[in-house]
């Protein structure tokens, strides 16, 4: 889920909840299981968290073969 820059927290807000509820629907691990597909999702912080430590792993990737210069 992707939004535009400038919404306010409580649009945050409700976005973050309505992900989540699907996530955790009876519906959507049922389209998991008949897809195959592993549940990996994250909400709020710990996305976010996920999002910096990934950031650090690519760009470090990156350096270690020439294609981002420190």
């Amino acid at each position: 889920m992707v939004a535009p820059p400038g919404i306010t927290a409580e649009q945050k807000k409700t976005l973050s909840e309505a992900i989540e509820k699907m996530a955790k629907s009876d519906a959507w691990k049922e389209i998991l299981k008949q897809k195959g597909w592993d549940d990996a999702y994250l909400g709020g912080d710990a996305f976010a968290d996920f999002l910096k430590k990934e950031i650090v792993r690519v760009t470090d990737v990156l350096k270690s073969v020439g294609l981002v210069k420190s």
